[in-house]
């Protein structure tokens, strides 16, 4: 209410109470005296109404101004709140940001350590056969100088005679007849020669066999293998290669093949039957080739989606015999959350504790180790012991080489849980192109 109104409002009253006075007095209802009595008694209650009228407006006024104090601080508290959420998600989030930032440094670090053990490991091998090679030279110069001096003397002395020239075309056409007898191919070398073309050529094909579950004969994962087609029409397949004595240039090659293979099959079958599982094999040279190995893991991180469904088989004796450039490369691919297995196994003493600690996984030993009762002798274990003992190892038996329905029968008295071998199904070639109608699906 502003000083204007309360001015007017009191000049109201003085005017009310003094009307009311007068008229008390000119009516002659009372004397002058009452009459101002009267005047001031009507004043004091236009007053006593207007205070009244004041503190309740200043009442609510007061409390209108305490409710909207009070929504003020509600919605202040309320952005303190909502502002200390958000430092706290921000905390989060920074601290989740840290995480994998030291995760990817020191992936990073993993990464380069062992990339530098493998270029020191492959540095030690490239002085060892260098020594090897210049070994090899001084034994050739050594001889070299034994059969001279064990030579025939008729042949320096003509030399020394002047005969020179005569005596050089001599030497020539020896060197060309051995030449040429050099040059005259055994059969295997033949072969291989026509092996390493159609790997070259891509004229390949990529087999698969099916590892199936015990009792129950369910395919449950697939043995993977190459058959080159060579140019008469004859399929090889890449598991005779070490046993026909190819080189290890195209043991090599054949791994990078099938793992670029497998790379286009994996996808189609995991549409269909995601928890299946490829067994591929890999050779101890491939370990060993940089070039070839390098290609095997580029094949890898280009296809990331399929490693979960490959596991490398390794053999037992290469296992056994790592060196310093072995063990590297194996790290490498451990380093691509791989599986592996153990394969050709000839002996059932088994170094469970090296496999677990390599991350091996499965371990394919064939049935003819298991019937053999003369292993039993060999063996630190009981025969029927060995799947359970190797399973708390975390390593899983598959039992290869099963050919008849009476090796069924045996196998299953040791508490095996996966078989493999031509009577559950031979290697079938899959069509790259349309894995679909794969009869080996």
């Amino acid at each position: 209410m502003s000083s204007l109104s309360t001015v007017f409002i009191t000049l109201c009253m003085v005017v009310v109470s003094a009307c009311v006075g007068a008229m008390g007095f000119l009516l002659n209802l009372a004397d002058l005296s009452i009459a101002i009595t009267i005047a001031l008694a009507c004043f004091i209650a236009f007053y006593a109404l207007q205070f009244h009228v004041f503190m309740r407006d200043t009442r609510t006024a007061v409390r209108s101004q305490a409710e909207d104090s009070q929504k003020e601080m509600s919605f202040l508290f309320e952005q303190v709140a909502n502002l200390k959420r958000y430092i706290e998600s921000l905390e989060k989030e920074i601290s989740r940001s840290q995480q994998q930032v030291h995760a990817l440094v020191n992936r990073q670090l993993d990464e380069e350590a062992n990339k530098r053990s493998v270029i020191e490991a492959r540095l030690v091998q490239m002085e060892e056969n260098i020594t090897q090679v210049q070994t090899q030279k001084i034994v050739n110069f050594m001889q070299g100088v034994e059969q001279i001096a064990e030579g025939d003397t008729s042949n320096i002395l003509q030399i020394s005679e002047g005969s020179l020239n005569a005596h050089n075309s001599v030497a020539l056409q020896n060197i060309q007849a051995f030449g040429s007898n050099v040059q005259i191919m055994s059969p295997t070398q033949e072969l291989e020669k026509q092996v390493f073309s159609a790997l070259k050529a891509d004229s390949v094909e990529l087999c698969l066999a099916p590892i199936v579950t015990l009792p129950h004969r369910r395919p449950r994962f697939h043995h993977a293998s190459l058959q080159v087609i060579i140019a008469n029409g004859q399929r090889i397949g890449s598991d005779e290669f070490a046993t026909l004595g190819f080189s290890d240039e195209i043991l090599t090659l054949a791994d990078v093949k099938i793992f670029e293979k497998a790379a286009i099959i994996i996808p189609e079958f995991r549409k269909r039957t995601p928890e299946t599982a490829f067994f591929i094999n890999i050779h101890r040279e491939t370990l060993r080739n940089g070039r070839s190995f390098t290609e095997v893991l580029e094949v890898l991180e280009a296809n990331p989606k399929i490693v979960d469904q490959i596991i490398i088989g390794i053999a037992s004796n290469t296992l056994s015999t790592l060196d310093p450039l072995e063990s590297a490369t194996l790290g490498a691919l451990r380093k691509q959350n791989l599986r592996f297995c153990v394969t050709d196994i000839t002996t059932l003493r088994l170094d469970m504790d090296s496999w677990s600690a390599m991350g091996m996984r499965f371990a394919e030993i064939p049935a003819s180790l298991l019937q053999n009762d003369q292993n039993a002798i060999s063996s630190d274990i009981a025969l029927a012991d060995i799947p359970l003992l190797l399973r708390r190892y975390g390593v899983e038996i598959i039992v290869t080489d099963i050919h008849l329905e009476t090796t069924i029968v045996e196998v299953l008295e040791f508490d095996v849980r996966y078989g493999h071998g031509f009577l559950f199904g031979a290697p079938r070639p899959i069509s790259i192109s349309a894995p679909k109608h794969s009869s080996a699906a």
